[in-house]
């Protein structure tokens, strides 16, 4: 089974640290050369996938029957007749030797680390023709820090709507690594942040079954046990099935210690997901897709992410 994209970042930026290498040299996953340009005039319709090597997202784009016109790497998504392309860039962060902070551990054999550089990454979406807005910025710490790196997952998409995910690493002067992860949902059509809550299914047996998880997960963890009901919900996921139908799965996370942190979340979480019944108003339009998709879907090895039509 492939690493997660948190473990895959943790195991990067500690095994860096370790050898003393900048983390501006370990990426979760490198950033996608785009090139702004209009798609194919015989596009009807473009799907992205996740390259199944690790290797960033691949667009296609397709004409009315589903043959494959071009091939392009990187997310490239519609809105109306304008192809936007998503793009990733990278920030780097100065890192702290923490000299200080690791003489009052009062260890005698403790070395500082040399100071350095992180790296955090911002997402832009570009236009065909050049313009360019900034979806999330690349989040900097407002402390001193021995190491950084924060990195942009693009979960999926439906219609014009683009599911992010945003994972940091932190580890503090003095004190131990963290992972902090936030969920988003971009509003292509609107150029704005969708609200979460918009977009969470009309489902009213999704907070029982993940209570249910959850507690089923929680036989052997202490913490867990002590607060059976203090859950949330953080993401939402959607996936295209092999005929072209969407689904969406809703995460829940609930405490537990730091040494126990499991599901893919932030540090002191354990999570799961649990499929939705039902699609909520702003999805449904689009829960079958058009037939060139369709066809498309059914031939393809690599997941299928998402997938966006022109007028």
């Amino acid at each position: 089974m492939a690493a997660s994209p948190r473990l895959r970042l943790v195991a990067c930026v500690l095994g860096m640290a370790a050898l003393q290498v900048p983390t501006s040299a370990c990426s979760a996953r490198d950033a996608v050369p785009l090139q702004a340009r209009p798609a194919p005039a015989a596009a009807r319709a473009v799907v992205w996938t996740e390259d199944v090597h690790g290797e960033g997202e691949h667009s296609y784009f397709l004409d009315a029957t589903g043959h494959v016109l071009e091939e392009r790497k990187g997310l490239a998504m519609y809105d109306g007749s304008t192809l936007l392309t998503a793009e990733r860039r990278e920030e780097t962060i100065p890192t702290s030797d923490c000299g200080d902070s690791v003489k009052a551990t009062g260890a005698s054999d403790a070395v500082p680390p040399a100071a350095g550089v992180g790296a955090s990454s911002s997402l832009y979406l570009v236009s065909d023709v050049g313009d360019e807005l900034r979806v999330l910025p690349a989040p900097r710490p407002d402390h001193a820090v021995q190491a950084f790196q924060s990195v942009v997952d693009l979960t999926g998409s439906a219609g014009p709507y683009l599911f992010l995910r945003q994972t940091t690493y932190v580890l503090t002067c003095g004190g131990m690594g963290s992972v902090a992860v936030q969920s988003f949902v971009w509003d292509v059509a609107h150029h704005k942040l969708a609200p979460r809550s918009a977009m969470f299914p009309d489902d009213d047996s999704l907070e029982g079954r993940a209570q249910r998880a959850l507690s089923a997960d929680a036989e052997d963890d202490e913490r867990a046990r002590e607060s059976p009901s203090d859950q949330r919900f953080t993401e939402l996921l959607p996936t295209l099935s092999r005929d072209g139908d969407l689904a969406l799965s809703v995460r829940f996370v609930a405490p537990t210690s730091y040494a126990g942190t499991r599901g893919g979340w932030s540090s002191n979480t354990r999570s799961v997901f649990v499929p939705a019944k039902t699609l909520p108003a702003a999805l449904v339009g689009f829960a079958v897709a058009p037939e060139p998709v369709r066809t498309f879907v059914r031939a393809q090895l690599a997941p299928v992410r998402g997938y966006s039509t022109r007028p």
